[in-house]
């Protein structure tokens, strides 16, 4: 689940000055997407905006889901409102927007302007006896608001830079602006999160490990950087797999370490599809065929979208000789992905296997 964060915001970089004027203002547009464990909500989904008290301010809905948008609400900056989620069957989500996340327009005090794309991400209720036990325990997670609460400005547009760079494709100028905003914050929960994930892209694994390990020493109930910390084994394995000279032994331990890592977030969040995703393929990769395949039929089960999970068990289903399965697996694939890239590699393997079946 590489990138993806529980609540981002993507500052758009305008030319404007903080709002130290006016305290009730207009604000043309807040705008977001909602995700639900990692991929965009497909459903309506109503986002209301609460005054700190929660009385309700306005309200919108995902009409052209993930995106939802207020338009020209009026608030007082000075206090805190929330952008609040209560959708049966994930936890209550809240979201914090706070003065310094409005610029006041150069040309009319009277309006405000919010600059970014918020990105909420609702995360699925565990089965009663979890939620039971869940509650007997406290709370199982922490709002990432709370965690930024003394992050300074300035590692804050860091952060925010980084984002935009990495929607750009900015790999090494949005590694810049995340390890800045780290140096100003080292408990930037969130930057340490996402710069783990740019580490793991560029092939820094060591790197990697540290800095997703700090993240999940600082809210060690969030399953996503878990997922990450992974991600960075497994891929790591498979670098060590395809090094010239095959170093298998590092490979595998790499996988162990992998399996180990994904087992502790899905025990967080039984409902995380990525998480049930790379530990099948994990699982896969150490030879554990029949736990690899329930992973990733769970996977497929919470994210019906998640195609990658098909060919990892056409990889099993194959080396398994259920020959039967794998044809099936091949054929929904395509069926939902006409034009992948893979297309014609998968039509010659599926033409082999109905070869061999006919004989």
């Amino acid at each position: 689940m590489i990138g993806r964060m529980i609540v981002s915001l993507i500052f758009l970089g305008f030319l404007a000055r903080p709002c130290v004027g006016r305290t009730e203002v207009v604000v043309p547009v807040i705008q977001g997407r909602v995700y639900a464990d990692g991929s965009p909500i497909k459903r309506v989904v109503e986002v209301r905006l609460e005054a700190a008290d929660s009385s309700p301010v306005a309200s919108a809905v995902t009409l052209d889901p993930p995106r939802f948008q207020f338009q020209n609400v009026r608030l007082d900056i000075e206090k805190p409102h929330y952008l609040v989620i209560r959708e049966a069957g994930y936890k209550e989500l809240r979201y914090e927007l706070r003065g310094d996340d409005f610029r006041q327009d150069a040309d009319n005090t009277e309006i405000a302007r919010f600059g970014g794309i918020i990105m909420l991400e609702l995360q699925s209720l565990a089965p009663a006896k979890k939620v039971e036990e869940s509650l007997k325990a406290g709370s199982s997670g922490v709002d990432v608001r709370q965690l930024q609460a003394g992050i300074p400005g300035k590692a804050r547009r860091e952060y925010g830079s980084a984002l935009e760079d990495i929607e750009a494709g900015k790999s090494k100028l949005a590694l810049e602006h995340l390890e800045k905003a780290v140096r100003l914050a080292p408990e930037y929960y969130e930057a340490l999160n996402q710069l783990g994930v740019e580490y793991v892209k560029s092939g820094q694994y060591r790197k990697a490990e540290t800095t997703l390990e700090r993240a999940c020493a600082i809210n060690p109930n969030d399953p996503f950087p878990l997922i990450n910390l992974g991600v960075l084994h497994f891929t790591e394995g498979e670098a060590l797999a395809s090094a010239a000279g095959g170093e298998a032994g590092a490979a595998a331990e790499s996988y162990r370490k992998a399996v180990d890592v994904l087992e502790k977030a899905l025990r967080l969040n039984p409902q995380a599809p990525s998480a049930s995703f790379y530990l099948g393929t994990a699982l896969y990769k150490t030879g554990a065929y029949e736990r690899a395949e329930s992973m990733l039929v769970n996977a497929l089960a919470l994210n019906g979208e998640m195609h990658q999970a098909r060919l990892a068990l056409l990889n099993i289903y194959t080396r398994l000789g259920r020959y039967k399965e794998a044809l099936q697996q091949i054929s929904m694939y395509l069926d939902a992905k006409p034009d992948a890239p893979n297309r014609e590699q998968l039509m010659a393997i599926r033409t082999k296997i109905e070869t061999a079946l006919s004989q």
